[in-house]
């Protein structure tokens, strides 16, 4: 399987569970960078952007990666983001079911790793859980299975690339 990970699941492991320099943060890190040069795990640009104001480790990791982490939006990309907009946007109340904020905070992030995997027939991960009555955001596994996306939790990831990729 091949993944689009949500920026969610990278600070989580850098703040909680897989600590730089620290074990079992290694394992994490070093397993994520495999996937990457595997070409078996992206995200979208988009999603470098939310981890750039933190100036701390994890800003520095990120800034290590180009394109082969990024994912930088094509046109099939645009396509999918566009559609997933329209989709949102033809949601919001009072007819719908998202506030306007839901849809403007969706489609200025999210939208794009949906879209990115969308586009190339990837697995999100996140740690986001369904919520389909939720008003005031639209959840990444909402919208995915709208658009009959797969997504996972991290550790259904993580399980499935030690597999791949493990000794």
């Amino acid at each position: 399987m091949t993944y689009a990970v949500d920026t969610n699941v990278f600070i989580e492991a850098a703040n909680r569970y897989y600590r730089f320099g620290m074990p079992p943060g290694d394992w994490f890190w070093e397993l994520i960078h495999a996937a990457v040069d595997e070409k078996l795990l992206t995200s979208a640009e988009k999603m470098r952007e939310e981890l750039m104001p933190a100036g701390d480790e994890l800003t520095d990791w990120a800034k290590k990666y180009g394109d082969e982490l990024w994912t930088p939006p094509d046109a099939n990309v645009l396509n999918e983001v566009r559609d997933l907009v329209t989709w949102a946007q033809n949601k919001v109340e009072p007819a719908g079911q998202y506030l306007q904020s839901a849809v403007d905070e969706f489609a200025s992030g999210d939208v794009f790793l949906i879209g990115t995997a969308a586009a190339k027939g990837l697995t999100v991960v996140t740690h986001e859980l369904s919520s389909p009555m939720s008003k005031k955001r639209i959840m990444i596994p909402d919208a995915c299975a709208e658009v009959g996306v797969p997504c996972v939790d991290p550790w259904a990831m993580l399980e499935d690339l030690n597999d791949t990729l493990g000794e």
